[in-house]
C-alpha cells in the first residue's frame, strides 16, 4: 500500500488550518493514502467529528490492547464509527478486529509506532480504499471501511493517537 506522509505537526501551524487542510483531502479524495502526523490540538479538533453512537471493544480486548501498546487507555478510547457485523459469524467487529488484522499486515513494531507513540496521525484514505478486517472471532475477512461516491465513509476508527477516515 502506498502511503504518502506528510508532517503537519509544528506547534506553529494554526490547527483549524491544517485540519481544514486535512477535511479538503477527505473530500476530495486523493490518488494515495495520506498519513498526516498533526499536533495534539488538531488532532483533538479533528477528533470532534467521531460520531456519537461508535462500537467499542470489551475490558479484555483494551486490556491486552493496553498491555501491547505499554497504555493505560479506557474501551471508549478505541472505537469503530459503524456497526460492522462479520459476514460469517456475526460477531460486531470492533478496533480489537482491526488492531489484530494491523498486527498481522504491518507487524508489531509499526503499530506500537502508530497506536502508542508519542505522535498524533490522520489518516486519509485514498479514493476506492477498502480495508479487509479479520474477525477475531472466525477468521473470516470482512470489508469494514467504504468509500462513497460522495468521499463519505463509514467503517471509521481511531484511538487516543490515530484516527483512520
Amino acid at each position: 500500500m502506498v502511503v504518502v506522509h506528510v508532517d503537519l505537526s509544528s506547534p506553529e501551524l494554526d490547527s483549524t488550518a491544517v485540519l481544514q487542510l486535512i477535511k479538503e483531502h477527505g473530500h476530495k479524495r486523493p490518488a494515495a493514502n495520506i498519513l498526516f502526523k498533526v499536533s495534539q490540538r488538531t488532532f483533538n479538533l479533528y477528533q470532534q467529528s467521531v460520531p456519537e453512537k461508535v462500537v467499542t471493544v470489551s475490558e479484555a480486548e483494551a486490556e491486552e490492547m493496553n498491555k501491547f501498546l505499554d497504555r493505560s487507555w479506557q474501551v471508549s478510547d478505541y472505537v469503530v464509527g459503524e456497526r460492522v457485523p462479520c459476514s460469517n459469524c456475526g460477531r460486531v467487529l470492533n478496533f480489537y478486529d482491526v488492531f489484530q488484522s494491523g498486527r498481522k499486515q504491518h507487524g508489531d513494531d509499526y503499530l506500537r509506532q502508530i497506536l502508542g507513540g508519542e505522535e498524533y496521525h490522520l489518516h486519509v484514505a485514498k479514493k476506492d480504499q477498502t480495508l479487509d478486517v479479520e474477525c477475531t472471532a472466525c477468521g473470516a475477512l470482512n470489508n469494514i471501511f467504504v468509500v462513497s461516491e460522495d468521499a463519505s465513509t463509514h467503517g471509521s476508527y481511531c484511538s487516543p493517537k490515530y484516527y483512520y477516515a
